[in-house]
């Protein structure tokens, strides 16, 4: 009774880490069309399901540029999160050669440029 389930569970470890594996990140691609769902309901011709990929957008793009402030980027003071959104959304627009990359990269290149840290002397 044992060795079968001891079999199952590695088989679905190994179907669980292939699935993993293979989908490890969002890409930039996925990251715009988002964005554009965020336009749409910007435009008031958005579906349900632009108002739910449209909050996704803007919670990715808050969490990665919460996990880079103060590291990679520093977001001053005063800056509101819609403007970042707007920022990363025109790179996206403006780099659909970068699709095919990872959106985190992608959030942080558009960010980067206008929010670098200060060099530590």
């Amino acid at each position: 009774m044992e060795k079968p389930l001891l079999l199952l569970s590695g088989a679905l470890l190994t179907a669980c880490a292939a699935a993993h594996a293979s989908s490890s990140y969002v890409s930039a691609y996925d990251l715009h069309s988002q964005w554009q769902a965020e336009q749409r309901l910007a435009s008031s011709t958005a579906s349900t399901a632009d108002g739910i990929d449209a909050n996704r957008y803007t919670a990715y793009v808050s969490g990665v540029v919460d996990a880079l402030d103060g590291a990679s980027i520093c977001i001053p003071d005063g800056v509101k999160l819609g403007q970042l959104v707007a920022m990363v959304g025109k790179y996206l627009d403006d780099h659909p050669d970068q699709w095919n990359q990872a959106a985190s990269t992608q959030v942080l290149l558009s960010l980067w440029p206008r929010f670098p840290c200060a060099k530590k002397h």
